[in-house]
C-alpha cells in the first residue's frame, strides 16, 4: 500500500495544542504548590524618598513579593522559534521588583525541592492521566 500527498500538517498542529494545555496546566499546578512553600518576609519598606537611589522602584520591599511573583509563562504560539513543548512553558519566581529569588533559594533551598516533589504529579499531568 503506498500513500501520498499525505498532509501531517494538522496533525502535528493538533498534538502540540494539546500537549501545551498540559504543559501549562502542570506549570500552574507546580504554581500552587511553590507559593505554599515559599519562604515570606516578615517587614516591608517604603520606597527611599532621598539618596542616590531616591524614588528607584527597586528599593521597596514588600513582604511577600516573592510569593506574589512566582507564575508561569509561556511563549507565543506563533513564535518563529522551533522549540521543544517543554521549553514553550516556564515556571519562573522573582522579578525585578523580587530580585533576591535565586538568593533565598541559596540560603535555605525551597524552589527545587518543590520540583522534585511534584515530578511525578507533573508527568502524571504530561501524560494526560489527570
Amino acid at each position: 500500500m503506498r500513500v501520498e500527498n499525505l498532509n501531517w500538517g494538522p496533525a502535528d498542529r493538533a498534538v502540540k495544542r494539546e500537549s501545551r494545555k498540559r504543559a501549562i496546566r502542570a506549570g500552574n499546578r507546580l504554581v500552587q504548590e511553590l507559593r505554599k512553600v515559599c519562604p515570606v518576609g516578615t517587614r516591608s519598606t517604603p520606597l527611599r524618598t532621598s539618596g542616590k537611589y531616591a524614588g528607584k522602584d527597586w528599593t521597596k520591599h514588600d513582604a511577600g513579593a516573592l510569593k506574589k511573583s512566582i507564575r508561569t509563562s509561556t511563549k507565543r504560539e506563533n513564535s518563529q522559534l522551533q522549540t521543544a513543548i517543554s521549553r514553550e512553558v516556564l515556571v519562573i519566581a522573582g522579578h525585578h521588583k523580587a530580585y533576591y529569588a535565586a538568593i533565598t533559594e541559596h540560603d535555605k533551598p525551597w524552589f527545587r525541592p518543590t520540583v522534585e516533589r511534584m515530578r511525578g504529579e507533573m508527568n502524571r499531568i504530561l501524560e494526560g492521566k489527570e
